[in-house]
């Protein structure tokens, strides 16, 4: 039932995912894949070569969530989420940079940003669906991932909308920090708080839970 999710333990596994569903949007991703032809056009490109930009996006989206499926229980789910958050973090921390300098335009917007999708789509994208639900007792797996299902879907409107006006009115450098410190905070909560599940019996698990913090 939906009280056995305040049951001690569960909780905080719930908290967790709660917390993983805000900062997988709260870093970006949707806003660069949905914006990417805004985001061109910023840089100077033209509106044909903006969106053939966006193809290769999706391309390497695409190709690089197939790497995932290789190396997800080759170097297991934490250090890949922590890995991916800090390699996303510096791509954004660039592209921060080179709007501060006056080169945010052409080659370089590309590359930076196809970096951050690298790192997204290789370490942060699947791991995230597979480590959620395994980081929850079977008997309350169905109940509990409506949590952090309905809380990536809420989080990712909010940024999706409020995207545009941040972009364009509050500034290119600003939206870019912002996305780079969730980004980091996400490899900090990553850090502390999730636990390893890649070849982890659902007893240890639980148990992670109940241990004192």
């Amino acid at each position: 039932s939906w009280r056995d999710l305040l049951r001690p333990g569960i909780r905080r596994a719930v908290m967790v995912g709660f917390c993983l569903a805000i900062l997988i949007h709260f870093s970006g991703i949707n806003t660069i894949i949905d914006y990417a032809p805004a985001i061109f056009r910023a840089a100077g490109w033209e509106i044909d070569a903006a969106l053939f930009s966006t193809f290769i996006v999706g391309l390497t989206n695409f190709s690089l969530t197939i790497v995932s499926f290789w190396i997800i229980d080759r170097y297991g789910r934490r250090p890949l989420y922590i890995v991916g958050s800090l390699g996303m973090a510096a791509a954004l921390i660039a592209l921060m940079g080179v709007v501060l300098s006056g080169h945010f335009r052409g080659p370089i917007v590309l590359g930076l940003i196809l970096s951050y999708l690298a790192f997204f789509c290789s370490c942060i994208g699947p791991v995230f669906w597979t480590l959620v639900p395994e980081i929850f007792p079977n008997n309350i797996r169905g109940t509990a991932m409506t949590v952090p299902v309905l809380t990536q879907w809420v989080a990712n409107a909010l940024v999706v909308l409020f995207f545009p006006y941040a972009f364009n009115r509050i500034g290119k450098a600003v939206t870019f920090g912002f996305l780079a410190t969730m980004a980091l905070a996400q490899a900090v909560f990553t850090w502390y708080f999730v636990p390893e599940t890649k070849n982890t019996p659902l007893e240890e698990i639980e148990a992670f839970w109940t241990k004192p913090t």
